[in-house]
């Protein structure tokens, strides 16, 4: 059998991170989250977007939209 910890440098320690996800454990609940925060703020420097803003979407709150029947 091969001891991968003797052949490689193994760090042994709880995941901070999955898919680029931060972990979050909350002790009291035993609720697991994922947040994406970081991983999206990285994406967003990778591409030098960090300067652009968010937009409403671009209908007026409460437009109705109609589909014509045929």
């Amino acid at each position: 059998m091969v001891d991968f910890k003797a052949m490689f440098n193994v760090l042994e320690k709880d995941p901070d991170n999955f898919l680029g996800c931060a972990i979050e454990l909350d002790p009291i609940t035993g609720v697991i989250k994922l947040d994406p925060g970081k991983y999206l703020r990285e994406i967003v420097a990778e591409y030098d977007m960090t300067d652009i803003h968010s937009s409403p979407i671009p209908l007026p709150a409460g437009r109705k939209i109609y589909m014509n029947e045929e």
